[in-house]
């Protein structure tokens, strides 16, 4: 008797254990802030609710690249190296970049990236934000684009 009231006890407890999920979905109930990133393009808004940083280590430099990502697909990733704040020139390919929805690139020829907070959190996540613009010219082609009013609000490396 006292072993079916143990087991009783053990199984009611498990029952109660299992069924009590984080959310309704099964996910867990903290919302990650991904930051935000957005610029005109020739005057049109583009805005991506997750940019991501992509991070490699160069003798004990990070070397970042923050990918913007359109509504349409299109792309636009900056490049810096800098474990901190930095401002830096845009004025290559390898410094920043725009590839259009239909595969188009423009390389960066004039412009300016300016990281005003870098910072690795008590999470490991890296957080950048600052702000940017370039005129960027067609790898093929003689068609220009033009980066401006660039926002980047805490982007980070978090997937």
């Amino acid at each position: 008797m006292k072993t079916n009231i143990l087991n009783a006890i053990i199984l009611s407890g498990l029952l109660i254990f299992t069924s009590c999920s984080k959310s309704e979905d099964g996910t867990n109930d903290t919302k990650f802030d991904y930051g935000s990133a957005s610029f005109k393009l020739n005057g049109n808004t583009i805005s991506d609710a997750k940019p991501y940083i992509g991070i490699f280590v160069d003798n004990g430099t990070n070397d970042n690249v923050l990918t913007i990502t359109g509504a349409d697909s299109s792309e636009t990733e900056l490049e810096w190296k800098s474990n901190t704040t930095i401002t830096k020139t845009l004025d290559s390919f390898s410094d920043a970049h725009y590839i259009n929805a239909a595969g188009k690139s423009y390389y960066a020829t004039s412009g300016e990236l300016s990281i005003t907070d870098y910072h690795t959190g008590s999470d490991g996540i890296v957080y950048a934000t600052g702000t940017f613009h370039f005129n960027a010219m067609a790898s093929s082609g003689s068609d220009s684009v033009v980066i401006s009013a660039g926002i980047i609000a805490k982007a980070t490396n978090h997937l």
